[in-house]
């Protein structure tokens, strides 16, 4: 069946088409508010004894959690805030037991991240794009110098090949080239 003999046959009974429509909307309705979803990722786990396993282990010895420190001040973003959060931090990673039980034991520092991180990676990340955009902006510059200096010979060199190339008087070709040569000798 292609789509013009279909849509010549909905158009010939659209009231069947519509409560055609409604009715399987109904029915796929009423399943959907059975389904039920959740975020745990127990639910992706196959049925095995491996996932039983994982399950108990974490059942009886806990597992990986996220904890926040909240740091509550008038501007958590002053100098001396963000001086006090990394103060913490460095507090966090030098006590051994705590620094066991984060998410990378091998790696605290990669489980301990605050603000003041943020605003320190923000800063290094400025520093080096500024410092990206001033050398592009200097190449720029020495591109356009390089472009006009090979302006200026090309067409000192094209005004010597039309004055050779027009018969033009030994003396003025000469004259040309003498200029051509010095263009040339200044760029190099």
């Amino acid at each position: 069946m292609n789509t013009e003999t279909f849509g010549k046959a909905v158009a010939k009974n659209p009231g069947k088409v519509i409560a055609t429509i409604i009715l399987i909307t109904i029915i796929f309705g009423s399943y959907a508010s059975q389904m039920s979803m959740t975020s745990d990722f127990h639910s992706f786990m196959p049925d095995d004894e491996i996932s039983r396993a994982y399950t108990e282990i974490q059942d009886t010895y806990g597992g990986v959690e996220m904890v926040q420190i909240v740091v509550k001040d008038d501007n958590v973003l002053t100098k001396e805030a963000l001086l006090e959060q990394l103060r913490l931090e460095k507090e966090i990673l030098a006590d051994r037991e705590l620094s066991e039980a984060l998410q990378t034991p091998k790696n605290p520092e990669n489980s301990v991240f605050s603000v003041a991180d943020m605003v320190v990676m923000m800063d290094m990340g400025g520093k080096a794009y500024a410092e990206f955009m001033q050398r592009v902006i200097n190449a720029t510059k020495e591109m356009e110098a390089l472009n006009a200096s090979f302006s200026g010979i090309d067409y000192l060199l094209s005004n010597y090949l039309l004055l050779y190339n027009s018969n033009a008087s030994a003396e003025n070709v000469s004259a040309g080239l003498d200029m051509a040569y010095v263009a040339l000798d200044s760029f190099l």
